[in-house]
């Protein structure tokens, strides 16, 4: 790459000192400014010479491999921001289910939700672990079926009591 572009360089140079000697050598007047139009030409032919050297293959390929780390970037972020999505409506719901219980008076030690996939694309609660003193299970059940629609069948509850 650097000898490409070491190449490149001197062209313009040499192209740059060839049209200010033919310019300084050329009289003033019509021929002068004919002579800048051709010194124009040869500069700007100069300037994309590299173009005719371009490996149209290898861009090709550059942009194929582009074009799939584009796609796995893409995929990677999606992935991260549904991990995200999803340890949120976890965290959200089981402050939820804390706060509901300081609300009402009970006492709850800890609480945990797993969110499950739907299948419309998003996220749901699907289930709590719940630590809790005597009686909370029997008060604070039905209220998170209710507002969370995790039904009673997948709330796990450690506390002693029997219901």
């Amino acid at each position: 790459m650097t000898q490409w572009l070491r190449q490149w360089i001197l062209g313009l140079a040499g192209a740059a000192a060839l049209c200010a000697a033919a310019l300084a050598l050329t009289p003033p007047g019509r021929v002068q400014r004919v002579q800048k139009l051709v010194c124009s030409t040869v500069m700007l032919l100069a300037l994309i010479s590299p173009l005719y050297s371009l490996d149209t293959g290898a861009l090709a390929r550059a942009m194929a491999r582009s074009r799939e780390t584009e796609l796995a970037l893409s995929q990677q972020a999606e992935q991260a921001a549904q991990r995200l999505s999803r340890s949120i409506i976890e965290e959200e719901c089981a402050a939820y289910i804390l706060d509901k219980a300081a609300e009402t008076g009970i006492t709850l030690d800890a609480a945990s939700v797993t969110a499950r996939w739907d299948e419309d694309g998003f996220w749901y609660p699907w289930e709590a672990r719940l630590d809790g003193a005597d009686g909370s299970k029997k008060q604070l059940a039905p209220v998170i079926e209710a507002q969370l629609g995790i039904p009673e069948a997948r709330q796990y509850w450690s506390c002693d009591e029997d219901t």
